[in-house]
């Protein structure tokens, strides 16, 4: 029986790429928008959003600004593709998701949300509880 406490919906899957300029050449030409590029020093990424119609679930191209973070090192021992899903919940539900999630045996990247990209806060569920998957649950920032 599906969990109804949270509702979260598909925000964005995010591509870690190792060459950007071709990337998003191939984004511009499917008709995809540019909603702008923004820094995320904690993870050492410029992260890049086009949406095909603003609102509508968005791509996420991942460029690492750092020879030593984890968008770096995934793309060295992966090579570019599909980093990873992310979720957004409802504002204020973010703690209580994670809280439910380790109570349930599912291992989080963070002991605690951190601030993400577009003014959010997020965690990440690890590969190992889903399937070798790595999933996002974000909410907006309560600014």
């Amino acid at each position: 029986m599906p969990n109804s406490h949270f509702r979260v919906k598909l925000d964005h899957a995010a591509i870690a790429t190792s060459n950007l300029q071709k990337l998003l050449h191939v984004l511009r030409l499917l008709g995809l928008e540019d909603q702008g590029a923004e820094d995320v020093e904690t993870q050492g990424v410029r992260a890049y959003f086009w949406e095909p119609k603003p609102g509508l679930t968005k791509v996420e191209v991942l460029d690492p600004i750092k020879p030593e973070s984890t968008i770096q090192k995934y793309i060295d021992k992966r090579g570019a593709g599909i980093h990873h899903l992310s979720f957004m919940l409802e504002k204020g539900r973010l703690d209580d998701l994670c809280e439910y999630l380790k109570k349930n045996g599912v291992r989080l990247t963070y002991e605690e949300p951190q601030a993400g990209a577009h003014d959010t806060r997020v965690n990440f569920i690890h590969p190992e509880s889903a399937g070798g998957i790595l999933i996002e649950i974000s909410e907006k920032s309560a600014k």
